[in-house]
């Protein structure tokens, strides 16, 4: 059980262990779900990563500031190539600022991430705010990328996940069912 303070009174309760992962097919909806979620909840940071013509952006959701993350061509500089998209590092830059803002920015509760991937697990990538998140205490709410959700909960089994998969016949509900689940995690 985590108390968080404020001026010596209780502010909130957090569930232990609250990470929950939203995984699914590319293109099912995790990053609208994310935005939805993000919307109807107070308290919030961390990172989503919306589709662009060309490739996509990473928006810090308590800024809504944003960066390119992936593009399908090189534009040579700061992009190197990961699968068959081109990485920014300035856009991991700022992916992991914005995490690490949330991590210890005490008036956030509940931290998104959206999305974790092959680069992350081979090390690089944002997963060092995602283990920060992790080991923050708050609630933590997970994209993993379908290809390697096996892998992830293998490598961080020390860890408890909600694991929620998200298809078209669960899209509609999912977002309450979630939101239901981060409420009752969270106590005034």
């Amino acid at each position: 059980m985590l108390l968080y303070c404020f001026a010596g009174l209780l502010v909130y309760y957090i569930a232990d262990n609250m990470n929950i992962i939203i995984s699914g097919d590319k293109g099912v909806g995790k990053t609208t779900l994310c935005r939805r979620m993000a919307d109807k909840l107070d308290y919030v940071g961390g990172v989503y990563s919306p589709r662009t013509k060309d490739g996509s952006l990473v928006v810090d959701i308590s800024s809504n500031e944003s960066r390119l993350l992936t593009q399908n061509k090189s534009s040579g500089g700061d992009w190197f190539p990961v699968g068959e998209r081109f990485i920014s590092k300035q856009g991991i830059k700022f992916a992991v600022e914005s995490i690490q803002y949330a991590v210890v920015e005490p008036n956030i509760h509940v931290m998104f991430i959206e999305e974790i991937g092959r680069l992350e697990m081979e090390g690089g990538g944002f997963i060092v705010g995602v283990v920060n998140a992790l080991s923050s205490g708050k609630i933590n709410v997970l994209v993993v990328r379908k290809n390697i959700l096996d892998d992830f909960l293998d490598e961080y089994d020390m860890y408890r996940f909600n694991v929620r998969v998200l298809s078209a016949a669960n899209r509609d509900v999912m977002a309450s069912d979630l939101l239901g689940l981060i409420k009752g995690g969270l106590r005034l």
